[in-house]
């Protein structure tokens, strides 16, 4: 349970990280940045379902960056059917 809570942290990290370099301004960039890096760094301490720290804190980065690449292929997406519809 904890491990799929810190999966979706980890998700919600890398939306926050989006929407700042995306829609931030400079002055909300660094705490949104600040925010996501705690939502990543978190878990990883909080956590003993991925079998210790650092195996831990390896995947929830792995997920991170799979999450940072995917997230705006997944906005693109909704951004055409919102224009298509």
């Amino acid at each position: 349970m904890m491990s799929a809570l810190s999966i979706a942290l980890v998700a919600v990290a890398a939306a926050l990280t989006l929407y700042a370099m995306r829609y931030g301004q400079d002055r909300r960039r660094a705490p949104l940045l600040g925010a996501a890096t705690a939502l990543v760094i978190l878990p990883a301490f909080a956590d003993t379902g991925f079998g210790g720290f650092w195996p831990s804190l390896y995947t929830l980065l792995t997920a991170y960056f799979l999450f940072c690449i995917l997230m705006p292929w997944i906005e693109l997406g909704w951004r055409r059917r919102q224009d298509a519809g």
